[in-house]
Parts: structure tokens; sequence; C-alpha cells
């Protein structure tokens, strides 16, 4: 399974490194794409209903390469 890197974060004030790991593999990618096209279709309050589905998108569009390829990609009209 591959996994992308540690994202490691510095607290500076206590002198104290906190290691986050973000295991989060192709399927969670593959996934949120789904759930972004479920939200296109069914409207962007489908997932109200389900906060572990929408969590997981945002989690996934949230990593900052990710978001600026979203912020930056072609315009397709449905």
């Amino acid at each position: 399974m591959f996994i992308l890197p540690i994202c490691i974060k510095s607290d500076l004030d206590i002198g104290k490194i906190i290691v986050e790991l973000l295991q989060i593999t192709w399927c969670d990618f593959a996934f949120a794409v789904s759930l972004e096209n479920f939200e296109i279709i069914f409207g962007k309050s489908s997932l109200d209903r389900y906060p572990a589905l929408k969590a997981l998108k945002e989690k996934i569009y949230d990593l900052p390469s990710i978001t600026d390829w979203i912020n930056k990609r072609p315009v397709t009209e449905s």
C-alpha cells in the first residue's frame, strides 16, 4: 500500500515536535473525487447527512498541493 509522506508540525513555544501521520492512500483520493461528483449530481448539501464522508473529502481537498490544483484546474461545464 502506498502512503503519502508524514506531515510534521513544530511547536516552538514548548520545544516539542508533534508528528501527525496522514496515512492517505490512493483509494482516499479516488473516493474524494467520487464524493465531489456526488455533490455535483445531488447538490452541495448532499453530504451533510454523512459527516465522515464529508470529512474525508475535506481532508483530501485541504492538502496544499490538491488545493493549488483545484484553484488552477480547467473549468468544465456539465
